[in-house]
């Protein structure tokens, strides 16, 4: 069990390094999600998604703190050119209300070996809190399950540029 979890942090440090993801951010995130803060309820692929569209500016900095408290079971619905994941929140969310309203986010590639295009992603935001994430491919075609191998690319003018390969 020891050495499995000494693996993972391994594989954690070689991903952030190799992709230049700050350890001292994913370790904050983690931290805050063990303290008074809900235990994040959201996948991976949905997680890294966040991650990337939330950095760069005041208002993805502002809007990642609500990430712990967002709960992706609230509605998943595969469109067949895309999927849309719904939240519902958390508790004690409300003191990481944006005071931007209603807001859209978008500038994230996304490829995979398991889509036939590349894809993009989308946060919706309504009354200043994220209330989903679109994927939509760019081929036409999304499969009914969740990407399990992909890269995912910041693409926006001004971005940091950081990416997350996971395979």
């Amino acid at each position: 069990m020891l050495n499995k979890r000494i693996i993972i942090l391994l594989q954690q440090l070689s991903e952030a390094v190799e992709y230049k993801i700050p350890v001292l951010h994913k370790a904050s995130l983690l931290a805050a999600s063990s303290s008074n803060t809900p235990k994040m309820s959201v996948s991976k692929l949905v997680f890294n998604i966040l991650d990337l569209l939330l950095d760069g500016d005041e208002q993805g900095l502002q809007l990642r703190r609500q990430i712990p408290y967002l709960d992706q079971e609230a509605a998943v619905e595969y469109t067949g050119v895309g999927v849309f994941y719904g939240f519902s929140y958390k508790s004690g969310i409300d003191d990481f209300r944006s005071k931007n309203g209603d807001f859209v986010l978008d500038g994230l590639e996304i490829t995979s070996s398991q889509l036939s295009n590349s894809a993009e992603a989308i946060i919706h935001g309504r009354n200043g809190l994220i209330s989903s994430l679109e994927i939509l491919s760019h081929g036409g075609d999304y499969p009914n399950f969740e990407l399990s191998v992909f890269k995912l690319r910041q693409i926006w003018n001004g971005s940091p540029g950081r990416q997350i390969k996971v395979f």
